[in-house]
């Protein structure tokens, strides 16, 4: 079994070169990244030198870079892979500068008890800066190939029809547990005891988590109710039947941080428009990129959060508070590096002195606070949140349509997720850079203006072109 998991995973290029032939690529992108992430095994990988290791993530993300660098005339034209402004070149550049910055910065070894934590040598920045790349490989291609919107409401589709399938292998989970892995693998991805909750079991199919599965199936609910309210109307029934069965697997998931999320940022696309999304993604985005300034300063009313999840569960209760009281120690400890940062090896986190690792870092935001500072925070989470805001103040002067707004809800939802969690997935990738190449092309013709000058649809969809009829010589020689 093993052996079958080496085999899918430097097979899957098989599958991405297929795609790339069949489909448009735009389309071909999303089968290669979101179907490696749903369907490729975990804990399987192979380590190169000084490259970073080939596994679940970063072989789909190469082999689809390489299909669209040599896909030639099938590229949208005037797409780039990375953002036409210049905020979001800085940021990463800033972000690339920053590791090395973190690096000189933490030459030192520590030293708790019998524990020897080395000091960061030139070799690890260049180890970290080729990981971040890795990481945002999934940003540039997004950026490059979604950022139109016929490209984003075929993204939100996508994402629909993939959720009611794994929904599948999903109940199967549910029914007799997390085994799937295991049978076609032949290894767990996580621990076990993580998948029995309230009574019943936790799905995590091919992902690796109970709650990455359950944050999937929040993007896949959301997608359908966004395509209900904004999609064509001969399908909005089945939308809308696609929403509540994927909400129902979101409940199935048993994680209530995700599920409260859904309903929260689901409340707002049910009553609201695409202005109130954007606005809202606006501020929730501004209240993430600014948290780990916000949580120091006590203006994040953590209190009454605590009382209310012991009100639903003392064990959700326990597990909050444990979470909180690492977050406040872990904060307090990367303030002592403020601006750049521990570095990697675990150097962030908090030890005894007789060496023992006291630490829990469940979310991202403290996670990348402590390993790179205000430095490497401001500019990856500048990333992940600044489109949203960008897209809100711009939404007149850009045109800004529905499919951008809802991308930006799921976005809303994933940084809200963020705060307790760290499932900063390809998917989150792609959606992020969707939107930021979204405001890269600048303003783009309305569906009037395209039944008016039908010209103006190859620029609207970008991937596809239009071909125009030849003259009838007949009727111009009468």
């Amino acid at each position: 079994m093993v052996a079958f998991a080496y085999i899918a995973l430097f097979g899957w290029p098989l599958v991405a070169i297929w795609a790339f032939k069949k489909w448009p690529p735009e389309k071909a992108l999303l089968v290669t990244i979101v179907g490696g992430y749903l369907l490729l095994p975990l804990k399987t990988s192979v380590d190169l030198p000084v490259l970073p290791a080939l596994q679940k993530d970063s072989v789909p993300a190469f082999i689809a870079l390489l299909m669209t660098l040599t896909a030639g005339a099938l590229m949208p034209k005037n797409s780039r892979y990375f953002p036409k402004g210049a905020i979001g070149r800085l940021l990463l550049i800033v972000l690339i500068l920053g590791t090395f910055l973190t690096v000189l910065q933490n030459s030192e070894p520590l030293i708790y008890g019998p524990r020897f934590i080395p000091g960061l040598r030139l070799y690890d920045g260049f180890a970290l800066v080729l990981l971040s790349l890795v990481l945002l490989l999934p940003f540039f291609l997004g950026h490059k190939l979604l950022a139109t919107p016929n490209a984003q409401r075929g993204f939100l589709k996508f994402i629909v029809y993939a959720g009611l399938i794994y929904s599948i292998p999903a109940l199967i989970e549910v029914r007799i547990s997390p085994q799937l892995h295991n049978i076609f693998y032949g290894q767990h991805p996580h621990q076990f005891a993580q998948a029995y909750r309230a009574g019943g079991f936790r799905p995590t199919v091919f992902i690796g988590h109970g709650l990455e599965v359950a944050l999937f199936f929040s993007f896949c609910a959301l997608s359908a109710l966004g395509l209900w309210k904004h999609g064509a109307a001969e399908r909005k029934k089945f939308y809308l039947f696609a929403a509540i069965w994927l909400f129902v697997m979101l409940i199935l998931c048993r994680s209530l941080g995700p599920l409260m999320i859904t309903i929260l940022i689901g409340s707002i696309m049910f009553f609201g428009n695409p202005r109130i999304y954007l606005l809202s993604s606006a501020v929730i985005s501004s209240i993430a990129l600014t948290y780990p300034a916000l949580r120091a300063a006590d203006l994040i009313p953590t209190e009454p959060v605590l009382r209310w999840a012991y009100n639903v569960s003392p064990e959700r209760g326990a597990s909050l508070n444990l979470r909180l009281v690492n977050e406040d120690a872990l904060l307090e400890k990367a303030n002592q590096k403020a601006l750049f940062g521990w570095g990697a090896y675990g150097r962030n986190r908090i030890y005894l002195s007789n060496g023992a690792d006291v630490s829990v870092v469940d979310g991202m935001w403290v996670s990348t606070f402590g390993l790179g500072g205000w430095t490497r925070y401001i500019t990856l989470f500048g990333l992940l949140c600044l489109p949203a805001i960008f897209a809100a103040i711009q939404r007149k002067s850009l045109q800004i349509g529905p499919e951008t707004a809802v991308l930006s809800m799921l976005l809303s939802g994933n940084l809200l997720d963020l705060i307790p969690n760290a499932a900063l997935t390809p998917l989150t990738f792609l959606i992020v850079g969707a939107i930021w190449g979204r405001l890269s092309l600048q303003k783009i013709a309305t569906p009037e203006e395209e039944a008016q000058t039908p010209k103006l649809q190859a620029v609207r969809n970008g991937l596809q072109y239009t071909r125009y009829p030849k003259p009838d010589t007949n009727a111009q020689a009468n």
